[in-house]
């Protein structure tokens, strides 16, 4: 695994506990309850922490009940939004990169983190 680090520049600061990052502006097509809910029958066997980067305008339904899957659950966070350095020092934290949106392609979030990216998958 090591070849594989030094081809792409591989750079990471793993925490202890595995963090899932999703980062983007939380409404209903980036998708981030979906993704919640996906991931709940993991949790129950991989110990690990969701953490959502991004603004969260209060005012839509799908926020407030965003919101409410934050607080009922103990291993997914929020951190609002992120400047630039503290997106970077998230993206070389996570353990997975998640992008749910059922738009993107390439997030502009990433592009603006100013990390390079080497390789693009997309789940369809």
């Amino acid at each position: 695994m090591r070849w594989i680090r030094a081809f792409f520049q591989f750079r990471t600061n793993l925490s202890f506990l595995p963090i899932v990052l999703c980062v983007g502006l939380v409404c209903a097509r980036k998708n981030q309850n979906a993704l919640t809910d996906t991931l709940i029958p993991l949790v129950k066997e991989i110990d690990f922490r969701l953490v959502f980067l991004g603004l969260a305008p209060a005012e839509s339904d799908y926020v407030r009940k965003f919101f409410q899957k934050v607080a009922q659950f103990s291993w997914i966070r929020h951190g609002g939004f992120a400047s630039r350095d503290e997106l970077k020092s998230a993206l070389q934290g996570a353990a997975l990169i998640v992008l749910p949106s059922i738009e993107d392609k390439c997030p502009m979030v990433v592009l603006y983190s100013g990390n390079r990216m080497r390789a693009s998958f997309h789940c369809f």
